[in-house]
């Protein structure tokens, strides 16, 4: 992070969260403690060393800070979902998705990250896959910007039951609008998911010389869905923000 992002950052916390000096710790180590955890995920130890800090100094530091960036007066005022009626440049700039992805929003995705849990909660946090982890929805934009994030279900919750979770907290899709998801997400008026049972041909579409002449067959449907998610890479953008272990509630 350069200098200059990380004072607008100080500036924000301390005029819309109210951060704080402590007495023996600055508003700047405090941010600076958080940011080191968040980016390295190394444990408290080692940062009891780096800022010759007690542990529980770092954590009260840490936590402070993770309180602030997930309240309604930080989140709620740079986290905001997509409007309607906008159209987003991705799909208006592009001849591959315009007009046939207008009343896009973006993309949903939800992801396994690891966490820890106490032993009588292991069983409801195994994945398929046997790790302890939480299944983490996630939204973003076609610019790879989240709009929306839900986490703490247990591993081995389906995804169409966290999408549910999603729209009951807040996750708002404007009638007659959509976002993309894979076939993991339900069939439904808000979401865009692949045709079942049906093989990507991508290369083949990519060939057309002319996609408005193209009949809209399942294979070109899915072929068509299948490049616009891939613009988003939603998925990735959620597990390369999420490089610390974190506490499955």
């Amino acid at each position: 992070m350069s200098k200059g992002i990380f004072k607008r950052l100080l500036l924000a916390l301390t005029t819309h969260c109210g951060l704080r000096a402590t007495k023996h710790v600055s508003r700047e180590e405090q941010l600076a403690i958080f940011l080191r955890i968040a980016v390295t995920g190394i444990g408290n130890r080692e940062h009891q060393e780096r800022f010759q800090r007690s542990g529980e100094t770092i954590s009260k530091s840490f936590h402070r800070i993770l309180n602030m960036l997930v309240s309604r007066d930080f989140y709620g005022r740079y986290v905001k979902l997509p409007s309607a009626g906008i159209i987003p440049p991705e799909i208006k700039n592009s001849p591959e998705f315009y007009p046939f992805f207008i009343k896009c929003l973006g993309a949903v995705d939800s992801t396994l990250l690891h966490g820890f849990v106490a032993a009588a909660d292991m069983a409801r946090f195994r994945s398929r896959k046997g790790l302890i982890s939480q299944n983490t929805f996630a939204a973003c934009r076609f610019n790879q910007i989240f709009c929306y994030l839900l986490t703490g279900w247990e591993g081995s919750a389906a995804d169409g039951r966290v999408f549910a979770d999603a729209r009951r907290k807040g996750f708002a899709i404007p009638p007659g609008y959509y976002y993309l998801g894979d076939a993991g997400f339900p069939v439904c008026d808000a979401l865009l998911v692949p045709y079942h049972g049906v093989c990507y041909h991508l290369n083949e579409w990519r060939r057309a010389s002319n996609l408005k002449s193209v009949l809209w067959t399942p294979s070109v449907f899915r072929s068509a869905h299948l490049h616009t998610i891939q613009s988003q890479e939603c998925q990735g953008t959620v597990q390369s923000s999420s490089r610390l272990p974190t506490q499955c509630d």
